[in-house]
């Protein structure tokens, strides 16, 4: 018979991966006065780093670079770029984690903005040595400002609709037991 931690566990994935898909169709609806002008907020990355501070055994390491690299297949991105640079952050935010320590809304912006800064200046960098999409730095500018804005929302909502939240100490033993 399944644990009750297994099915907790495949449930959130399923989660995860239609709020993925959700967001990379949006992503590819013909908006172009938006797409024209302003980059999305990386949805990807906060839904994402939401996840992995809160509940980082619910997030395998290979549904995170599945889904990155059909991100980057679907948006016409360069393909396994962004997903390389992201989930050396991702590994940090998840060692982070798995250290159990509850971090304020403060200093969990803090972390979230150092480290999605840093990665999109570690991609600006990479498309820059190898000439791959000369994106204006205008635009990726207001890309980490608008991530950075909107992470607050996304924590609201994975908080109060999809119970992603901090874990509580007898989630350390179900865990042991599953």
């Amino acid at each position: 018979m399944v644990s009750s931690f297994t099915l907790k566990r495949w449930m959130y994935y399923l989660i995860y991966i239609l709020i993925c898909i959700t967001i990379i169709s949006l992503q590819l609806q013909p908006l172009k006065i938006i797409a024209n002008e302003i980059f999305w907020p990386d949805f990807i990355f906060m839904f994402t780093t939401v996840w992995l501070l809160r509940r980082p055994q619910y997030l395998p390491f290979f549904l995170i670079i599945s889904v990155h690299f059909i991100s980057d297949l679907l948006l016409f991105k360069p393909i396994g770029l962004w997903s390389a640079i992201s989930i050396v952050g991702y590994e940090f935010i998840r060692r982070l984690a798995l250290s159990q320590r509850v971090l304020k809304m403060s200093e969990e912006l803090l972390l979230v903005s150092i480290v999605f800064t840093f990665l999109t200046c570690t991609l600006i960098g990479f498309q820059f040595i190898f000439k791959i999409n000369n994106i204006p730095l205008s635009m990726m500018g207001y890309r980490i400002f608008f991530t950075i804005a909107l992470y607050p929302g996304v924590v609201l909502f994975t908080h109060y609709l999809l119970s992603v939240r901090w874990p509580h100490p007898s989630d350390f033993t179900e865990s042991r037991e599953g």
